[in-house]
């Protein structure tokens, strides 16, 4: 009897001990993504001359949100068509290079968790926005799994994910865009809850243009992030 109770306990045991190792992996690939590797091949791109160049990028090595990627590429991939625009969807990071990046008139990270670009891919990123490309972030791009990238943290992004609710995920929030008449716009969303680090969130050049306050804190639809202009 002894025996099997002690079988049973180091069972029990081990069983534990698996759990938390895999629990500490989600955690850290949550928050820093894992595993990580970068593309660095230019990928071959003939660029319409009379149509303007989109880029949706949906690399992830954090969390992926796959049915929220999914949706944007088929949404993305509509209005493109929609609106005459040459969209060029990929998940490799080859394309982020000055020459390249310069010839799309935005670019979207499409739930973009993790470290996805290498240091030489990151500032040639930075250098496009600073030079007034457009920048756009839906979802799971605005998480904090983007570690030592203090540009993306503070200047795009610009506040802290704190947790968004799970029971039920979509609630139904007012919202006043601006303090003008027939400005409210009241819709369902999985409302992020973000901490603003400093009362002074990001530089005025280069602070993210689609922000909504609720309540004192600051919250972001989960559609859209924001956009850098």
């Amino acid at each position: 009897m002894k025996k099997v109770l002690k079988i049973f306990l180091w069972s029990v045991v081990v069983i534990m001990l698996i759990l938390l190792g895999a629990g500490s992996l989600f955690i850290y690939k949550v928050k820093n993504g894992w595993p990580v590797s970068y593309e660095t091949d230019i990928p071959a791109i003939e660029f319409p001359s009379d149509r303007k160049a989109v880029l949706l990028f949906s690399k992830s090595t954090g969390y992926r949100h796959s049915e929220s990627i999914e949706a944007a590429k088929k949404a993305f991939a509509n209005l493109a068509e929609k609106n005459n625009w040459f969209l060029y969807s990929t998940e490799e990071s080859g394309v982020f290079n000055p020459e390249q990046l310069g010839k799309f008139s935005a670019v979207i990270f499409n739930n973009s968790t993790g470290r996805v670009l290498n240091t030489d891919q990151q500032k040639a990123l930075e250098q496009y926005v600073e030079q007034g490309g457009n920048l756009i972030g839906i979802h799971g791009t605005g998480d904090n799994s983007h570690p030592g990238w203090d540009w993306y943290n503070k200047s795009f992004v610009g506040v802290e994910f704190s947790h968004h609710p799970l029971a039920p995920q979509l609630q139904k929030a007012t919202v006043v865009l601006n303090p003008v008449p027939d400005s409210t716009w009241i819709q369902n969303f999985v409302w992020r809850q973000r901490i603003s680090p400093s009362p002074k969130i990001c530089s005025p050049r280069s602070r993210p243009s689609k922000r909504r306050a609720w309540h004192g804190s600051i919250m972001n639809r989960s559609r859209s992030i924001g956009a850098i202009p």
